[in-house]
Order: C-alpha cells, then sequence, then structure tokens
C-alpha cells in the first residue's frame, strides 16, 4: 500500500508537466492564410492496434503557437480521453474535422500552403505536416491501446500509476 501511495504521491508533479498552462493568444494575422482556398491535399489512414479506425474524428488546424498548445491537451488525456478545450467562434473558423470511412481513411481538400496539424483527438495521435501549393500529402496516424482498455481509454498509459502487478486493495474503487 505504501508503494502505491508513494507512486500516487507523484501524480500532482507529473500532471504538471503536462498541457495544463495557459494557451498562447490567438493572432488573427499569423492564421489569415488558412481561410483561403488553396489546391493542397492532405489525405491519410488512422490505425488503432493495427486496424482501421472507422468513424473517428480528424481535426486539421494551423501549426501556430495557439493551435500547437489547442492541440497539445489531445494527449495524453489519460483521466478524460478524447477531451480537447471547446474552441471559441474565432478559433473555430482556423480548425477543419472530419470523419474516418469505415477503412480508416480521411481526406481534407482546398488546402492554401502551410505548415498543418492533424489530430486524431481520442488516441492523441498528432502529426504536423508542411503542405505546397498543388500538393498531396500523405499521412499515417498509429496509435496502440493498452489490453483490456476500455473504448477512448489513452493508448500510453502511466505505468506509475497502474503497474502490471498492481492489485488494488480489497473494497477501493478506481
Amino acid at each position: 500500500m505504501n508503494r502505491f501511495r508513494s507512486k500516487l504521491a507523484l501524480l500532482p508533479f507529473l500532471m504538471a508537466g503536462c498541457a495544463t498552462g495557459p494557451i498562447a493568444p490567438l493572432v488573427p494575422a499569423e492564421n489569415a492564410s488558412y481561410l483561403k482556398n488553396g489546391s493542397g491535399q492532405i489525405k491519410g489512414l488512422v490505425l488503432v492496434n493495427g486496424a482501421p479506425a472507422k468513424e473517428s474524428t480528424i481535426y486539421l488546424c494551423p501549426d501556430t503557437q495557439h493551435f500547437s498548445d489547442w492541440a497539445a491537451r489531445a494527449a495524453p488525456w489519460w483521466w478524460e480521453p478524447g477531451k480537447l478545450p471547446t474552441l471559441g467562434a474565432d478559433e473555430g473558423i482556423y480548425v477543419r474535422k472530419t470523419k474516418t470511412d469505415v477503412a480508416g481513411r480521411f481526406s481534407f481538400f482546398y488546402l492554401p500552403p502551410g505548415s498543418y496539424i492533424v489530430l486524431k483527438a481520442n488516441r492523441g495521435t498528432k502529426k504536423v505536416v508542411r503542405l505546397q501549393d498543388g500538393q498531396i500529402i500523405e499521412v499515417k496516424l498509429n496509435s496502440s491501446v493498452y489490453e483490456g482498455a476500455p473504448e477512448g481509454a489513452d493508448p500510453h498509459p502511466p505505468s506509475f500509476y497502474f503497474p502490471n502487478n498492481f492489485q488494488p486493495p480489497p473494497n477501493y474503487s478506481y
């Protein structure tokens, strides 16, 4: 029990290192070019444990400090899987969203050149890509879920919290 308490005592310090600070302010001037239509395309495949992730929500946002901070909150939300900060009306105009098909594929069309964050929120998987005008980029997002994890659980649970040999005390609920 003392080992469990000592590991649990580390939790606040470890959480302090997670993306919990303020999100950088939105600077409309640095995001304005992302509102235009272009001829680029980002398409990809999402896999979870090697299988297609069907009907998963995929976000595409500018790779600016504001949205990088926002996307960082998708991983690792192991205590609230898939939860992202709510976007305000002034932010939402810059973020595109789609769902994967039954084969785990997704596409974003008519993109202007720029650097983008491709994010699968409920597994905290993201990639940053640089798109040129007229370019088509293929992205593969892979994640794995630990054995026995409930749907929406973090693919990389913290081993300090529930080690493989952990046995909770009798009548302990977690």
